[in-house]
C-alpha cells in the first residue's frame, strides 16, 4: 500500500471514525479497510486517540475537584460565620462546637480530595480546648498542624 498523506482534518475526521468502529468491537484491520488505511496506520490513530482520551479524563477529574474544593471552601466559611454569629461572651456563651465539627469536617475532606497523608488515618481534634486567637488563626487559612503544635491538643 503506497504512502497515504491525510490532511489534518482528514485524519480528524478518521479519528472520529477509528473511534467509533473501536468502540463497536472491530479490528483494527476491519477499521483499515473501511478507511483505506494500513491495520498499522489504525494503531497509532488508536494511540493517539489514548492519549487524547486519558488527557480529557484529567482534565475532567481536575474540573471536577476544583468544583468540590470551591464548595468545600464555601462550606467552611459559612462553618467559620455560624460559629462567630454563635458565640456570644456577653451573655458567657461560647460559641457552638457543632460548627467547628463542621470545620473539621471541611479540612478532612480537603485533605481526601488533594490526596494529602492527613486523609488516611481520621484526625479528631477537641476544638473546643483551643483559644479564640488559635481559631482566628485557623479561619484566616493557616495550616491546622501550625496552630495544633501550638495548643498543646494534637490530633488523636
Amino acid at each position: 500500500m503506497g504512502v497515504n498523506k491525510r490532511t489534518k482534518q482528514q485524519r480528524e475526521h478518521d479519528l472520529v471514525i477509528v473511534a467509533q468502529m473501536y468502540f463497536e468491537g472491530k479490528y483494527q484491520s476491519e477499521i483499515g479497510a473501511f478507511l483505506g488505511l494500513s491495520q498499522q496506520q489504525i494503531s497509532y490513530d488508536l494511540k493517539v486517540l489514548e492519549k487524547r482520551w486519558v488527557k480529557n479524563s484529567l482534565h475532567h477529574i481536575t474540573q471536577g475537584k476544583a468544583r468540590e474544593l470551591a464548595k468545600i471552601d464555601h462550606l467552611e466559611r459559612e462553618y467559620w460565620q455560624a460559629w462567630k454569629d454563635s458565640d456570644c461572651p456577653d451573655n458567657g456563651s461560647p460559641g457552638n462546637p457543632a460548627y467547628l465539627s463542621g470545620v473539621q469536617w471541611c479540612i478532612n475532606k480537603r485533605c481526601q480530595i488533594l490526596g494529602f497523608e492527613a486523609a488516611s488515618r481520621h484526625i479528631n481534634i477537641d476544638m473546643s480546648k483551643l483559644n479564640d486567637g488559635q481559631l482566628q488563626r485557623l479561619a484566616s487559612g493557616e495550616d491546622l498542624y501550625s496552630v495544633v503544635a501550638d495548643s498543646g491538643t494534637g490530633p488523636s
